[in-house]
C-alpha cells in the first residue's frame, strides 16, 4: 500500500498539533471544579465524563499525522492510570506543555537528542524530589479530602474514607451503580465472580441464593464426575451438621444432576460452582481458598482425583452464600499463621512486580485473602449519571487506596510548583544552552496544572502560580476556590499519582521530540456507489 511521510520540522508540528488537541478536550475536566465532556455513541446514549483516559480514547482525527500525536498522549494518560488509576487529565497536561515548550526550543536549532537527554535527567531530579516530599496520612479529614478531591464530590468522598478506613486499603471494595442515594453494603470473606451451576440449587426462591452456615469446602482443578463419593461426602456433611460447597473446574451432566438430587433429599444444602479465574491464576486463587479454609486442595499436578476426596480433604467456614454471579466464603477456619504467611508471600511479590495486570491480580488475592469486603452503590437518578459517577467514585477509591499505601504530597498542583522552584535554584558549572533550554521547559510544564486548575475554579492562572511560588504550603484549595494552608486545609495528592503522571508525560514528550518522520498510510479507497444511481451503482463499474 502507498505511504504519505513527513519529515522533521513538519512530523514534530503535526505530532505537536494532535498532542494539544487531545490536551484541550481534558483541560476543562480537571480538579473538583472541572466540566463534563459529552461523548457521542454510534449506538445508545452518550456518554458523559469528566475522566481523561476514557475521554482520549474515544478521540480520532481527521488528520493522520495528527492523530498519530493523540494515539501517543492518550498512552501517557492510560499508563498513568493503569498504575496510579489517576491523575490521566494531569498527565496529558504535562506532556502537552512539554512538547509545546520544546517546539520553541528546537526552532531555534536546539538538538533535539541533547534536549530530551536534559530533559531525562532533570525529570529524575524532579521525581526524586517529589517522592521526599511526601508523607503519611494520619488522619480520616486528610483521607476524606483526597477521595472528595478525585471524585469532586465531598459526599462521596466521606463514604469512601469511610469504607477503606474501616476495611483498609487492602480491602476489596466493588462499585456498582444504584438509583437510590451513595450507600455502602459491607460484606466479609472471600468473594469470587462464579455463581452456582443450577438454579436448582437456590433454596432461596425470592433471593435466587444459597445461604449456608458451617459451611464444608471441597476444592479441586479438576472435572467433577458422578459417583459414590458425592453421596458420602453428602452424608458425612449432613451427619455433622455441615452444608457442602463444591469448587471444581467443571462438572459432567450426570454430576450437576446427582448433586441437585443430593441438594433437594438433604438436611443440609449442597452447592456447586465452578472454578473462579482462569489459567494460573486459577490455581493460585484455589490455593488462597484452600488456605483461608484449612482445607487441601486436590490438584491436579499434584495426581489427585476428585474420587479421593473425604472428610480430611475439606476445609470450612462459618458461612457461605452463593447466588448467580458470586460465591463468597466468610470467615474462614483455616490457620491464622498460614493465612498471614500467604499474604506476606503476596506482599513480597508486589515489591518485586511491574507489570500493571500482574499488579491487579496480586492486590486481588491480597484484598481477598483479608477477609474484608464491601460494595459502594453510587446513586444516580438516570443511567447517564449513574455511570459518569461511577468513574468518578473510581478515580476517587484509587486516588485514596495509593495515598495510604504509599503517601502523599501537597495537592492542586502546588507540589509540581515547589519543584520547578528547586528547578530553578539549581547552578550547574557550565551549563549547556540545551541544558538551560531544558530546565526552563520542564519549569514551565510543571506550572500548567496549576494554571488549568486555577481556570478552572475562575481564578487568575499568573497571580494563583505566584502565590504558590512564594510559600511552601499556601495554594489553591479548589474544592472552596480559596487560596489556604493546603497541609492545613488536608488538601493532598496520592504521591504515586503525581509522579507517574509526570514520568509517563516525560516519556511521550521526548518520543514527540526525538520524531524525524511520520508513516502513514493512504486512503485512497472510494465509494463506488457514490453519486447518481441509475442502476443501482453498476454504472460505476462500467456496467450502464
Amino acid at each position: 500500500m502507498p505511504k504519505l511521510l513527513q519529515f522533521k520540522e513538519d512530523a514534530r508540528r503535526s505530532l505537536a498539533e494532535g498532542v494539544h488537541v487531545l490536551a484541550r478536550a481534558v483541560r476543562g475536566t480537571l480538579g473538583p471544579k472541572g466540566r463534563l465532556v459529552i461523548l457521542d455513541r454510534p449506538i445508545g446514549k452518550p456518554i458523559v465524563s469528566n475522566d481523561g483516559v476514557t475521554i482520549a480514547n474515544e478521540i480520532e482525527l481527521v488528520d493522520r499525522f495528527q492523530n498519530m500525536g493523540v494515539q501517543l498522549a492518550r498512552e501517557a494518560a492510560f499508563q498513568t492510570n493503569e498504575i496510579a488509576g489517576d491523575g490521566t487529565t494531569t498527565s496529558v497536561l504535562l506532556a502537552d506543555a512539554l512538547i509545546q515548550q520544546a517546539q520553541a526550543a528546537l526552532n531555534h536549532g536546539v538538538n533535539p537528542v541533547d534536549l530530551t537527554g536534559h530533559l531525562e535527567l532533570l525529570g529524575q531530579q524532579v521525581l526524586q524530589f517529589i517522592r521526599e516530599q511526601h508523607f503519611n496520612l494520619t488522619d480520616r479529614p486528610g483521607l476524606e479530602a483526597v477521595a472528595a478531591i478525585a471524585a469532586g464530590d465531598q459526599r462521596l468522598g466521606r463514604l469512601i474514607a469511610e469504607v477503606l478506613e474501616r476495611l483498609g486499603s487492602e480491602s476489596h471494595i466493588e462499585l456498582s451503580a444504584d438509583f437510590g442515594p451513595d450507600r455502602v453494603e459491607y460484606r466479609g470473606g472471600m468473594q469470587f465472580d462464579r455463581g452456582y451451576i443450577s438454579h436448582h440449587l437456590a433454596r432461596d426462591s425470592q433471593r435466587m441464593q444459597i445461604d449456608m452456615s458451617n459451611a464444608a469446602v471441597l476444592i479441586t482443578d479438576l472435572k467433577m464426575p458422578h459417583g459414590p463419593h458425592l453421596e458420602e461426602l453428602a452424608e458425612a456433611c449432613d451427619e455433622r451438621g455441615y452444608a457442602l460447597l463444591i469448587i471444581a473446574e467443571d462438572y459432567t451432566p450426570e454430576a450437576i444432576a446427582q448433586i441437585v438430587l443430593l441438594n433437594e433429599s438433604g438436611n443440609r444444602p449442597v452447592a456447586a460452582v465452578r472454578a473462579p479465574e482462569f489459567g494460573p491464576w486459577r490455581t493460585l486463587a484455589l490455593e488462597d481458598i484452600a488456605i483461608f479454609t484449612g482445607g487441601r486442595f486436590l490438584a491436579r499436578d499434584l495426581g489427585f482425583a476428585p474420587t479421593q476426596a473425604n472428610w480430611a480433604s475439606l476445609g470450612f467456614a462459618e458461612r457461605v452464600v452463593v447466588d448467580h454471579d458470586h460465591f463468597v466464603i466468610l470467615n474462614g477456619r483455616g490457620s491464622p499463621e498460614a493465612v498471614a504467611g500467604r499474604k506476606n508471600t503476596i506482599r513480597e511479590q508486589l515489591s518485586v512486580t511491574e507489570q500493571p495486570f500482574e499488579r491487579d491480580k496480586l492486590m486481588e488475592r491480597l484484598t481477598r485473602l483479608s477477609g474484608n469486603t464491601a460494595v459502594i452503590y453510587v446513586g444516580g437518578l438516570t443511567g447517564v449519571e449513574q455511570k459518569e459517577r461511577l468513574q468518578r467514585a473510581e478515580d476517587a477509591l484509587n486516588a485514596a487506596r495509593n495515598a495510604l499505601r504509599e503517601g502523599v504530597v501537597l495537592g492542586g498542583g502546588v507540589t509540581y510548583i515547589h519543584a520547578a522552584r528547586m528547578l530553578k535554584d539549581l547552578n550547574a558549572p557550565e551549563s549547556s544552552g540545551s541544558r538551560i533550554m531544558a530546565q526552563t521547559i520542564l519549569c514551565q510544564a510543571l506550572e500548567e496544572p496549576l494554571r488549568a486548575l486555577a481556570e478552572n475554579c475562575g481564578r487568575d492562572p499568573e497571580d494563583t502560580v505566584q502565590i504558590a511560588y512564594g510559600s511552601t504550603s499556601v495554594g489553591l484549595n479548589a474544592l472552596n476556590g480559596e487560596y489556604q494552608d493546603l497541609r492545613q486545609a488536608h488538601i493532598f495528592d496520592s504521591v504515586t499519582s503525581v509522579t507517574q503522571s509526570l514520568a509517563n508525560a516525560l516519556s511521550v514528550a521526548k518520543m514527540v521530540i526525538n520524531a524525524t518522520v511520520l508513516i502513514v498510510d493512504t486512503l485512497d479507497v472510494t465509494d463506488p456507489t457514490a453519486g447518481p444511481a441509475r442502476g443501482g451503482g453498476e454504472e460505476r463499474f462500467g456496467m450502464e
